[in-house]
């Protein structure tokens, strides 16, 4: 059985490597930052040409919850969130209501 890849998929950008020891020390930040101020919780979408994420919960069984997730800024590689996600700057303030890059 062949899988067919929208053209979308194939055309999303390849990710550049962080090296493991500042990858560590960002996921490091971020997850310290979200027990500190959000009950442990973050997350990270992954959508077709861009990747999203924030902390707390965000509630996707209403309309506010997908409003709150379409805000969000859009990122072409899920290294630059995370990176965006672990600036000094409280993250969780910064990735609301900003709009898609």
């Amino acid at each position: 059985m062949q899988t067919i890849v929208p053209a979308q998929i194939k055309n999303k950008p390849r990710l550049r490597a962080i090296p493991g020891n500042r990858l560590i020390a960002t996921l490091d930040t971020i997850i310290r930052h979200a027990r500190e101020f959000h009950d442990g919780h973050f997350y990270i979408f992954s959508f077709t040409t861009h990747y999203k994420g924030g902390f707390g919960t965000p509630d996707l069984d209403t309309g506010d919850g997908r409003d709150e997730l379409w805000n969000l800024d859009g990122f072409r590689s899920i290294e630059e969130l995370l990176e965006y996600m672990s600036a000094p700057c409280c993250g969780c303030v910064r990735l609301t209501g900003a709009g898609a890059r």
